[in-house]
């Protein structure tokens, strides 16, 4: 979202109005996945909007195991202990 600016008077005047849509946002810390250059140009990361499934797979890529169940995964990590 965005909206205008005021310089002068330092507030927001106008009505907010989207920019972009389905930007990443991770809703615990309230943080969207974006960045804005000096010069106006906006980057973001697209939201993963499809089912996928957690895989084992070996060095050469052949598939050993699922794990857990089809959803939606960003990012996946593995414990200190391997879990």
């Amino acid at each position: 979202m965005a909206q205008q600016f005021d310089l002068a008077h330092l507030r927001v005047t106008g009505n907010p109005f989207a920019i972009a849509s389905n930007v990443e946002y991770w809703s615990p810390k309230g943080i969207g996945n974006f960045s804005v250059s000096q010069n106006g140009v906006l980057v973001y990361r697209a939201a993963f909007q499809s089912v996928t499934q957690p895989l084992w797979l070996d060095r050469f890529g052949k598939r050993l195991d699922s794990v857990g169940e089809p959803g939606y995964y960003a990012i996946g990590r593995l414990s200190p202990d391997g879990h």
